[in-house]
Formats: structure tokens, sequence, C-alpha cells
């Protein structure tokens, strides 16, 4: 054994003095009462959903009209005429409406979160 792992061995552990031990843990505690936890963001969670619906329902029309049509043949599905402009004016929505509540004023929309 060296000299380092005997002076390790033969030290006696540290332990802080209650006084530190106390001043700590009531510092631990205010700020545990002090701080709030974070809000969901209820507000761009309901615009995506709002944006995320209508795709949603395109998708099971269009199932539906293949299996209709003959089941899944293996070959790609087409898509409607304006479907890639639907779903990239509806992105296009969501965007907006995610920057304007994130923008707006929180006291004027104080109904919208819970």
């Amino acid at each position: 054994m060296d000299a380092l792992d005997r002076l390790l061995t033969e030290a006696e552990p540290l332990t802080p003095t209650p006084r530190f031990t106390a001043s700590v843990m009531a510092a631990v505690r205010a700020e545990a009462a002090t701080t709030q936890p974070l809000p969901f963001p209820w507000q761009p969670a309901l615009a995506g959903l709002a944006a995320c619906l209508p795709i949603a329902a395109a998708a099971c029309w269009m199932a539906i009209g293949s299996a209709a049509s003959g089941g899944l043949s293996g070959a790609p599905p087409t898509f409607p005429p304006g479907f890639t402009w639907a779903v990239t004016s509806l992105a296009a929505c969501f965007a907006l409406v995610s920057t304007i509540l994130r923008r707006a004023d929180a006291g004027a929309l104080s109904g919208l979160s819970a």
C-alpha cells in the first residue's frame, strides 16, 4: 500500500456541521417555495391540433377511397387535386396562429390558457 492509500484509509470522514446543513436546507426550502412549475403550452398545442385534424381527415378519406377502389395493390396512392396546396396552407395557418399566440399579450388571452 502506498502513502496516498494509507493516508486516505486512515483519515476520518468529513461531516458538515449541523449549522451548515441547516442553512443549506433552509435555502433549498425557500427556493422550492418560490419556484412555480412551468405551465403547459396550451395555445400552441391547440393550434397544432386544429391544423392536424383536417390533414388526418383527408388521409382517412384517401385511405377509405383507396380501399373501396380495390384495396391497397402496392401502387402509390394518388392524391386528389389541390391536396398539396391544402396541406401547405394548413401548415402556414398553423405557423401564423402559433406566432400570433406567442406574441400576443398574455393578459388578453388568459381565457385560452388553463
